[in-house]
């Protein structure tokens, strides 16, 4: 039998920051996903100084309200996208739960604990592709722009979300899926035969 290896155990010293709401930093998430400007930068471990890689987001934080300390917007943008959120400052709610930002030290063995801007916040960043513009005809949404024109001239249409979910439930879907769908089917409301519409 192997014996494990003997782990070497190190101390390590804790600092903890006071609060300081100016410089505190703030928590973001990206629920979407985090920006592959910031994933290929750690992997290249290089900034986008000419190459070829993109720059990360850059963000910046404002009050909801000029004249109210309460309340916070972080928004930011990097090539491709926009991220935006908002936090409504209401007051703290007596929970003891507090969040900190850890930073270890390896060189010094130092672990530092920072205190969370607007009480432990977490800004969950809401993601949009700039210069992208949903087609929608018709109340549905189509997926690539509704129709496309071919290069011999000829127009064909691009079936839109709704369909292609019928169309999948209707192939892959279960009997009461199916009768889901043909529920929401026949208690849609055609808009032209409606009086006075």
């Amino acid at each position: 039998l192997d014996h494990p290896k003997k782990i070497r155990s190190t101390s390590i010293r804790v600092e903890v920051s006071p609060n300081n709401p100016e410089y505190d930093p703030v928590v973001v998430s990206f629920p979407r996903g985090i920006p592959s400007s910031i994933i290929d930068n750690d992997k290249n471990e290089s900034s986008a100084t000419g190459d070829g890689t993109a720059s990360p987001p850059r963000f910046t934080s404002s009050k909801l309200k000029a004249s109210s300390s309460r309340g916070r917007r972080i928004t930011g943008s990097d090539d491709n996208c926009t991220y935006s959120a908002s936090a409504a400052g209401r007051g703290h709610d007596g929970r003891l739960t507090k969040m900190y930002v850890c930073v270890y030290n390896k060189k010094q063995k130092t672990l530092k604990l920072i205190p969370s801007a607007e009480k432990g916040t977490v800004f969950s960043l809401e993601q949009s592709v700039k210069d992208y513009t949903p087609s929608v005809a018709n109340g549905s949404m189509l997926i690539g722009g509704g129709r496309t024109e071919e290069g011999n001239g000829t127009t064909t249409k691009v079936m839109s979300a709704s369909d292609q979910v019928q169309m999948l439930v209707e192939s892959f879907g279960s009997k009461k899926k199916q009768k889901v769908m043909a529920s929401r089917a026949s208690n849609k409301v055609n808009i032209h035969s409606v009086v006075g519409a």
